[in-house]
């Protein structure tokens, strides 16, 4: 795909212009979900970066995208990090960001993942699932003798930004690393683009030998980590979130219209602040339909959203391998001071006071 539209000079921090020409001709292209903008730049200021700047040059303001953008087209995506990087100086943000991953951010597919009985089967359902979280890569499987690796191939190479690569494979690895309970490392890591200036979070984060200019971006392993088993496979945290995904879709038809409120404001919380407009399009309505439904039920959106908001909280705040700041961006809060106040206000305590009372 070869797309192309007006640049500054090289190395230019200038804001992108997309003229309607450049707009035309990008209709046709990949878009992802408005949510994937906002955790984005949610996880971004949870290692200390403001996001925003970014945002401004890609014309998408951080709170236009918290008003309901259902829809980002793939290349903004690209155009955000290249931003981040030029408005910080730093590189690896992808892969920093991918250090605060956890599958059950994934919902559907990062459940399927979590029960898997090993690393291998969860390893062979990431292949088969990621077209549930991204429509721009495809993964594959490889095992050798000895040796297996998982390569990741964009399907838009033009689209795809190198630290968009290096979060996917980073996230990878840790969600590995967390339903094994295992500091497993691969005996290699390959990326296809050039190595940046400072490569000492790749070494870190990875604990293995990084190259880069590679023929495929992956990860070479020890065949035999496929064998490993996961620690959530029985009856431990990610199995249980899988039972209760599945309740919130088959909830008590009493529920009525709540239930598929729930279910897709579960959704919503995995991209940020959860906004009416964006879930009422979710939903295929108007949002006064939203609105009024919702009354005829004896509730609201804020309400509804607050009593799912705790009770994930509570849920969350009880395991040990979870912390405060973790918990507020798995409930969509872009601030840790967000989450600590709402919390106040549903139960009159801190967060910290309900996770040593567990």
């Amino acid at each position: 795909m070869d797309i192309r539209r007006p640049r500054g000079p090289p190395g230019s921090s200038a804001r992108p212009r997309y003229n309607r020409t450049v707009t035309r001709r990008l209709q046709a292209s990949p878009v992802v979900p408005g949510h994937v903008l906002l955790r984005a730049s949610a996880g971004l200021r949870a290692i200390g970066i403001d996001a925003r700047p970014a945002l401004e040059r890609i014309e998408l303001p951080l709170q236009r995208l918290r008003d309901g953008v259902a829809e980002v087209p793939l290349f903004k995506i690209r155009d955000f990090w290249q931003a981040a990087v030029e408005s910080t100086g730093q590189s690896a943000l992808g892969l920093r960001l991918a250090e605060l991953v956890r599958p059950e951010i994934y919902e559907v597919f990062g459940c399927l993942i979590a029960a898997s009985s090993t690393l291998g089967e969860a390893v062979l359902r990431a292949t088969r699932l990621i077209g549930l979280v991204t429509p721009s890569v495809r993964l594959s499987f490889h095992q050798r003798g000895d040796r297996a690796s998982l390569s990741i191939e964009p399907l838009y190479p033009d689209l795809i930004h190198r630290e968009a690569i290096e979060f996917m494979l980073g996230a990878v690895h840790v969600i590995a690393r967390r339903i094994t309970g295992e500091q497993v490392s691969p005996l290699e890591v390959r990326f296809s683009h050039p190595a940046p200036p400072d490569v000492s979070h790749h070494q870190r984060i990875f604990a293995s030998p990084v190259r880069f200019h590679c023929s495929t971006s992956e990860m070479v392993f020890d065949g035999g980590l496929l064998d490993l088993p996961i620690k959530s496979h029985d009856s431990t945290l990610s199995a249980n979130l899988q039972r209760q995904a599945e309740e919130l879709i088959r909830r008590d038809t009493s529920d009525g219209f709540k239930a598929q409120v729930r279910a897709a404001l579960a959704a919503e919380l995995r991209g940020g602040e959860p906004s009416a407009i964006r879930l009422a399009e979710a939903l295929d309505i108007h949002p006064k339909t939203l609105t009024r439904r919702l009354r005829q039920e004896g509730t609201t959106f804020r309400a509804l959203l607050d009593e799912l908001r705790l009770q994930l909280a509570e849920r969350y705040l009880g395991q040990p391998n979870l912390s405060i700041d973790e918990v507020a961006f798995l409930l969509g809060y872009s601030e840790r001071s967000a989450f600590h106040r709402a919390f106040r206000r549903w139960t009159g305590r801190a967060p910290r006071e309900s996770e040593s009372a567990q």
